[in-house]
């Protein structure tokens, strides 16, 4: 391995993180492949974090501590620890959640792996992950996704976050410069915010190994999913429509898969009739195509047309039982009638097969303590998207 490729630097932001520092700080020390540094920025804690730190950096001349003046947010920290740094890539990791020994090390044999294929310019590399609650105990499933062309990484990262969270992200210095690093004024999506700029730089690398242990905790910043869709939200604004479109479609799958993701994006857009209307022609297309009913059903809630959303959410379920998003909104919308019983044991499904999934478990809630009162359409819970194969850690 070069030169180039050992100098790696690593960024910890902090912020009163005394009770997990050392785990956090303990897991970089220890890489299999050593880093040439960890910079580990302080963003005004009041708690003892910088002398917990301090005492560690004794025994190891990699830590360098870095105080910011007064707490600017967690953006504000990296950038100022990407500025700082001299390693040609940066590895961020928070300051609560650890990196399994071997991240580095796989990270880097990635990015040679993929420069072998033919692949020169990759910008990041991350992996899988798993989450953990305060305790370290796991929670829910292992977080993976795929490896793509560099080519499809925009379009995929515009529909969804397929990394969630900058803890064990690997990017190339020189790349984090030229996008301007994180944008201090946003303070949700902030992370996906950068994948998008850097995802026109560049490819992706993706190592499908659970190799970061993401902690999940009441202090989480990102743990509000209604924060999180509103900052989403202001991410996409920034996009002009037909970029997004050429970018949905150049990502290599069935023709019907890229326009319902289109019309989804539509959707989350505030364009429903444009996005109707491409639905419209993929079921024409392929009549047996499950999203494409489920996102016609989210049409009609947004339309209040109740009747065709209950029959589009029974035909996406006949086609696939186990779609968890379907379950929960039919069983929201047999929920308004007289039939309760049946809307339980929807619920109650969607749970099982997703645990933690936070619209049915409100809906139930609500069914359980309305005690056989009428429930309006406006208390009910919908959920707009189909879900991940596994469900992220939100608070309430």
């Amino acid at each position: 391995m070069t030169n180039l490729y050992k100098s790696v630097s690593a960024v910890v932001p902090v912020y009163n993180a005394s009770t997990y520092i050392c785990e956090t700080l303990n897991s970089l020390i220890c890489q299999k492949e050593p880093l040439c540094e960890i910079i580990i920025v302080d963003d005004g804690s009041s708690d003892d974090t910088c002398e917990i730190v301090e005492k560690l950096a004794k025994t190891d001349s990699r830590l360098i501590l870095y105080r910011l003046p007064f707490n600017q947010g967690v953006s504000a920290a990296r950038n100022f620890g990407i500025q700082v740094a001299t390693g040609a890539w940066i590895l961020f990791l928070d300051g609560d959640d650890i990196a399994g020994e071997r991240l580095l090390a796989r990270q880097l044999n990635r990015v040679q792996q993929l420069a072998a294929e033919g692949y020169d310019d990759v910008v990041l590399v991350h992996s899988a992950y798993q989450q953990i609650d305060a305790t370290g105990k796991t929670m829910n499933g292992i977080m993976r996704w795929k490896q793509v062309l560099p080519q499809e990484v925009f379009g995929y990262f515009l529909l969804r976050n397929h990394i969630i969270t900058a803890s064990g992200v690997l990017a190339r210095h020189d790349a984090l410069t030229q996008v301007g690093g994180f944008n201090p004024n946003l303070h949700y999506a902030e992370d996906w915010d950068l994948w998008l700029r850097l995802a026109q730089k560049g490819g992706f690398g993706y190592v499908d190994e659970p190799l970061v242990f993401v902690r999940r905790h009441s202090e989480n910043t990102s743990k509000s999913v209604t924060t999180g869709l509103e900052g989403e939200q202001r991410v996409l604004n920034q996009y002009n429509i037909e970029l997004i479109k050429v970018a949905i479609f150049r990502r290599d799958l069935p023709w019907e898969v890229n326009s319902s993701d289109y019309a989804a994006m539509l959707f989350r857009l505030n364009k429903w009739e444009n996005g109707y209307h491409f639905l419209g022609q993929v079921l024409v297309c392929n009549p047996g195509f499950s999203t494409g009913h489920f996102l016609k059903g989210v049409y009609y809630v947004k339309r209040q047309d109740w009747v065709n959303a209950r029959q589009s959410f029974e035909q996406t379920l006949v086609l696939d039982e186990q779609h968890g998003a379907a379950l929960n909104n039919l069983g929201a919308l047999l929920a308004v009638g007289e039939k309760k019983d049946e809307a339980i044991q929807l619920l109650i499904k969607a749970l099982d097969i997703f645990p933690g999934y936070l619209d049915a478990k409100r809906n139930m809630e609500l069914l359980t303590n309305t005690q056989g009162k009428d429930i309006g359409y406006d208390k009910l819970h919908f959920t707009w998207r189909e879900l991940r194969l596994v469900l992220l850690a939100y608070s309430e």
